[in-house]
């Protein structure tokens, strides 16, 4: 990291939840009607009339299949506030509840994955800082472009004592902490999700496996829970948040993690394809476990909600039924450094550790337990992860949980959902405030287009200070992959032609052509030939390269 990492990414906006201050409510605006599932996936004999399902919107339906999901009926106890006093149906948008399964959620070989110091830490420490002062929830929106492009510029290795972490002030702006949650994200999506998991060399202190057993790796981290090829391939980008708590008896209650505003909004269900965890509390933390069940979607449907299905009896003794959603008490004298598999169960208990990433298949339902002891003057503070593909993840993008822009669309519904008032059938009857908003998104995009014109600019400058270099290079090195990401090739070829060509004597624009090099750098129309060699020149060096 180095003040250059506000430079290095694209600022995003974050991933939020209307209950900023509750770490006990994670999941209170989105949970939705659900339906039992069989271990292959296929659903159970619904108690409804297969003539009054009503199927999600179009475009909810093919944000799914993109991806290679699929929706089928599922009821897990709760209605969102936005559909319980629904009575019409005008925007096609399901009054019936709908779960996504993805390709990724029948794990193979691995359910889940734990390893310890899977950040710099300074960087954890930075999480830790940012999250204690805020002391609210805060999101945001991280894509794998982003990810990618911060490792490249700053290097595949969690040993960096020299790292400069971009500060934040209390008196920042929240524009300005957006910016900086979102710079700790994408350091902590390269690090912990791209250059830990899939790679070989960096070995787990445990893998569980779907057959119930535990996996000791013994220095061995060929198994995975994903391989860097599929990652790269299937994910669009990840929900970042992170939660803090000095509250003596606060947990997290049993959920299954899924895009909030997709179900507050929708009615729909989708969880993650991957979702992790970091416990970022430097000394002895007591409680605060995370807790996950390997049952997944079988073991949710029968539970529900925060237990509303079956509500839990209590902790697991030899005369309760193991339908209890409470996981079993770890083992005394267990050590932090140890995980609990309660086959017996299914449920697995990874006690709060500083700098530990815990990563599952996105569908299984797990909780924290309470904390019971918190060390003098600190917080528990936990960053969270939800990996989302190429369908729906640039819709949770505009939107993540515990973001500012979150909070807002859920204030807004929650306001005109209280006066029983649809809000989409009211803004889609207001031509007026329609047409307005028509003008509003194409000044937003191009605001956006400047901002990631600055961005690339930047970049180039990174890679330039380095040594001088071919434009082909910088244009596979700076562009995506994506088909509705910004920039192509052909975007960093114009941009950089159009920088060479513009006479300043400002010092940010020093980008030149290499007289010297030949064939000619221009073709006839004053673009660059991808041939050409470009420098920066000194500051205040007058003499830009010109056709």
């Amino acid at each position: 990291f180095s003040m250059r990492l506000f430079n290095q990414v694209a600022m995003g906006s974050g991933n939020g939840d209307e209950e900023n201050n509750e770490l006990s409510v994670v999941r209170t605006d989105e949970m939705t009607r659900t339906r039992p599932m069989k271990a292959d996936g296929s659903a159970q004999t619904s108690c409804m009339e297969e003539s009054s399902k009503q199927r999600p919107s179009e475009r909810i339906q093919e944000m799914v299949e993109q991806g290679g999901g699929v929706l089928q009926p599922f009821d897990d106890g709760h209605v969102p506030e936005t559909f319980g006093t629904k009575t019409t149906d005008t925007d096609n948008t399901t009054t019936t509840a709908w779960m996504a399964t993805y390709p990724q959620h029948v794990p193979g070989n691995i359910s889940m994955s734990v390893y310890d110091n899977v950040l710099p830490p300074v960087l954890v420490d930075a999480i830790y800082d940012t999250s204690h002062q805020y002391g609210q929830p805060w999101g945001t929106y991280v894509t794998i472009e982003q990810a990618q492009h911060y490792l490249q510029n700053n290097g595949q290795t969690n040993n960096t004592d020299n790292t400069n972490i971009p500060s934040s002030s209390e008196t920042a702006s929240l524009e300005e902490q957006e910016g900086h949650w979102h710079a700790l994200a994408v350091a902590a999506v390269a690090h912990f999700l791209i250059d830990t998991i899939p790679n070989s060399s960096h070995c787990p202190i445990a893998h569980i496996a779907p057959d119930k057993s535990e996996h000791s790796t013994n220095g061995d981290a060929r198994k995975a829970l994903y391989g860097l090829k599929e990652f790269r391939e299937v994910a669009h980008g990840v929900a970042v948040w992170a939660l803090s708590s000095n509250q003596i008896a606060q947990q997290v209650q049993y959920h299954v993690d899924y895009a909030e505003l997709l179900r507050y909004e929708h009615n729909v269900t989708v969880p993650p394809l991957w979702a992790g965890t970091i416990h970022c509390t430097s000394g002895e933390v007591k409680g605060g476990d995370f807790c996950v069940n390997l049952g997944g979607l079988d073991h949710y449907a029968l539970h529900g909600y925060k237990g509303l299905k079956q509500p839990p009896a209590g902790r697991h003794h030899d005369d309760v039924p193991r339908n209890d959603p409470l996981p079993h008490p770890q083992n005394p004298g267990m050590e932090a450094v140890g995980v609990d598999h309660d086959t017996s169960s299914d449920w697995v208990t990874v006690p709060y550790c500083y700098n530990r990433g815990i990563c599952h298949v996105g569908q299984l339902a797990h909780l924290s337990t309470p904390i019971t002891s918190l060390p003098e003057g600190k917080s528990r503070v936990i960053m969270g992860f939800n990996v989302f593909g190429h369908g729906v993840g640039p819709e949770i993008k505009k939107a993540p949980e515990h973001s500012p822009a979150f909070r807002r669309r859920v204030h807004l519904h929650r306001s005109y959902s209280l006066q029983g008032i649809d809000l989409k059938t009211m803004l889609r009857q207001n031509k007026g405030f329609t047409k307005l908003l028509v003008l509003a998104k194409r000044e937003r995009i191009k605001q956006q287009l400047k901002e990631r014109q600055s961005q690339l600019t930047l970049n180039i400058q990174a890679l330039l200070q380095k040594a001088p270099c071919q434009l082909s290079l910088l244009m596979e090195q700076l562009s995506v992959d994506t088909d509705q990401e910004w920039p192509k090739p052909v975007d960093v070829q114009v941009h950089l032609s159009h920088l060479v060509r513009t006479t300043t004597d400002h010092d940010t624009n020093r980008i030149a052509v290499d007289p010297t090099h030949s064939p000619p750098a221009f073709d006839e129309h004053g673009i660059l030939m991808p041939h050409a060699i470009l420098f920066l020149k000194e500051p205040n060096h007058k003499g830009y390269s010109s056709v």
